[in-house]
């Protein structure tokens, strides 16, 4: 199926310049006011002209500009557009993809001077060209009007009002060409005697009609003579019974429930908002030509709505998708975002100078950052587990069950707010290396990251990493410890000459006895990776160990959460000072 790939967008509202890559489903995540709407208005403008205003610039004293590169466009698809078209289109597609532009230069310019421009090669050299041979209308063939439902915009009348904007309006424009085949001269005969009573030269026009016709050709006589004028009433094409079209909800329970969609509340506005364009998908998939793709562009689809009826609204869009629509949509729902959506999803930021923009794709970050191609897929599927990460402004990557259970309740305990209050999500993956591996893709993404870990990620981690040298002095003395606490046969040694499981104890142990023996060089591994990476290690060894706990069991867990906001239990832990200086670390975002 051929798509829209990459908007280029350039002084459009709050987009000063900046380039989305797309997929079949697309959705844009961000907070409010960011300008994922404005993104799906430029792509609405690009495929339905109209002029703009003062309001849709960024700065009105540069030209409005969206480009868009329309992938896909194979042999089958140009075959299923009839020749006249397909012969305009045809030249101007290089490797299955053409680029197209439309462009305002001031605000309130004609319609007449919005035509769509192509991106073509007159002459060995590529350059824009302004609608040639008339293939605007050929590349409706491609990409027809598109669906747009808004947020906020008055969902009754959209479902409930015919009119050429709204989804009942263009549902029916569908639908109507047969209807009219059958009943149009039915209702012509009917109408038929209304004629003569009521056109200008009707053989039995009405008497209040004739009685009005003369009277203004008294008073016309005198100003014109030989002038005449006669009332005349057009009968109504069949057409016009269509515009006072409308949808009457009746609730299955209650008797004569039948009522319009305006008396109900917006839950049921919603829904039937998505129903009907759902069904306006399936009508124009009926019967027209493989060769279009129609993109619909949907703000904030979940609405008013129901978590399962959210659920709903996503299948319905992924089975749109990928067929003859490409679907994109800005949401503020995790659940309109499965795990497989994550990579694909756009982040959507906005800076005062630069405007709106999106940080680079899962996809694309987890390709630039990880060589292999094994565990890019992992990465992948670990970071659509954790879709959380699409709706926060700064991830806490950590290691470990315990943290996931006990490290928000930390941070409320200490700063007073809920991690979600400052916009932080906790992440908690697999081992050292996940840390390492994702905290590199959030990086390339651009997304802020923190990360918590044990001890042992001072020796082990950093150093396979590369973010500690192997020959750094501090390291080197945490090494010297170990090995002479396994002189004295208290813990066992690697291969590595790094702790390993010991008569039973974990090597988590040894980490606690190095925090006891050498905390001189600990502190100072501590300080680097925080300050320079922005990695906090539990210099005591694990978050057990500042908390007093001997046990990863939940039931533990547990009841030490429930004690914490007990007068005077938290400053008892034996490592209260650095538990808070970690979360106040947090908090200011590692400042």
């Amino acid at each position: 199926m051929h798509n829209l790939s990459k908007v280029t967008v350039n002084n459009f509202r709050s987009i000063s310049n900046a380039t989305f890559v797309l997929s079949d489903y697309t959705p844009l995540v961000g907070n409010n006011n960011v300008g994922k709407s404005n993104l799906l208005k430029a792509i609405g403008w690009l495929l339905k002209k109209s002029s703009l205003t003062d309001a849709d610039f960024f700065n009105v004293a540069e030209p409005v500009s969206v480009e868009a590169n329309i992938s896909g466009i194979n042999d089958a698809v140009l075959a299923a557009i009839d020749d006249v078209h397909r012969r305009r289109v045809e030249p101007y597609v290089r490797n299955g993809d053409l680029r197209i532009r439309r462009k305002q230069l001031a605000p309130g310019v004609s319609v007449r001077d919005l035509n769509i421009e192509i991106f073509a090669e007159q002459d060995g050299v590529f350059s824009w060209v302004a609608n040639p041979g008339g293939i605007e209308g050929s590349i409706s063939r491609l990409l027809p009007e598109p669906i747009f439902i808004g947020a906020m915009e008055n969902a009754a009348e959209d479902v409930a009002k015919f009119s050429s904007t709204s989804t009942i309006g263009k549902l029916l424009k569908e639908v109507i060409s047969p209807i009219t085949e059958r009943y149009s001269e039915v209702v012509a005969e009917a109408l038929a005697p209304l004629e003569s009573k009521i056109s200008s030269s009707g053989a039995d026009k009405d008497e209040s009609l004739t009685n009005f016709d003369n009277m203004i050709a008294e008073e016309l006589f005198p100003l014109f003579p030989g002038i005449t004028a006669k009332t005349h009433i057009p009968l109504p094409g069949f057409a016009e019974f269509f515009k006072g079209a409308t949808l009457r909800i009746t609730e299955a329970d209650a008797e004569n429930s039948e009522r319009d969609v305006s008396s109900f509340g917006h839950g049921v506005q919603r829904s039937v908002q998505i129903a009907l364009v759902k069904c306006l998908a399936r009508v124009r998939a009926g019967g027209r030509a493989e060769g279009r793709t129609t993109v619909i562009l949907v703000d904030e689809p979940e609405l008013y709505l129901h978590p399962q009826a959210i659920e709903s609204i996503r299948a319905a869009f992924v089975a749109l998708a990928g067929g003859q629509y490409q679907v994109i949509f800005s949401t503020h729902a995790p659940a309109m975002i499965h795990r497989n959506d994550v990579p694909q999803t756009l982040l959507m930021r906005r800076e005062d100078v630069r405007g709106t923009f999106a940080l680079p794709r899962i996809a694309e970050a987890v390709s630039s950052a990880i060589e292999d191609a094994e565990h890019q897929a992992d990465l992948l599927f670990d970071l659509g587990n954790a879709s959380r990460i699409l709706f926060t402004d700064k991830v806490i990557l950590c290691e470990g069950k315990s943290e996931r259970v006990l490290l928000p309740e930390l941070f409320r305990r200490v700063t007073g707010k809920s991690l979600e209050e400052c916009k932080m999500a906790l992440v908690v993956v697999e081992s050292v290396d996940s840390v390492v591996k994702t905290r590199r893709i959030l990086i390339e993404m651009g997304m802020p990251v923190l990360s918590v870990v044990d001890l042992d990620f001072a020796c082990r981690g950093a150093v396979e990493t590369g973010l500690l040298d192997a020959e750094n002095e501090h390291v080197l003395s945490c090494r010297s410890t170990f090995s002479a606490l396994a002189s004295q046969g208290l813990i066992s040694l690697d291969e590595g000459g790094l702790p390993k499981k010991h008569n039973g104890e974990p090597a988590a142990r040894a980490y606690e006895m190095l925090a006891n023996e050498n905390n001189g060089a600990v502190a100072e591994l501590h300080s680097r990776l925080r300050d320079t990476f922005g990695i906090w290690i539990w210099d005591l060894g694990t978050i057990e160990s500042h908390l007093g706990l001997h046990s990863k069991q939940t039931s533990v867990q547990r009841r030490f959460v429930e004690r914490l906001h007990e007068a005077g239990f938290f400053e008892s832990l034996p490592g209260h000072q650095a538990v808070r200086s970690a979360m106040n670390w947090l908090a200011i975002g590692g400042n």
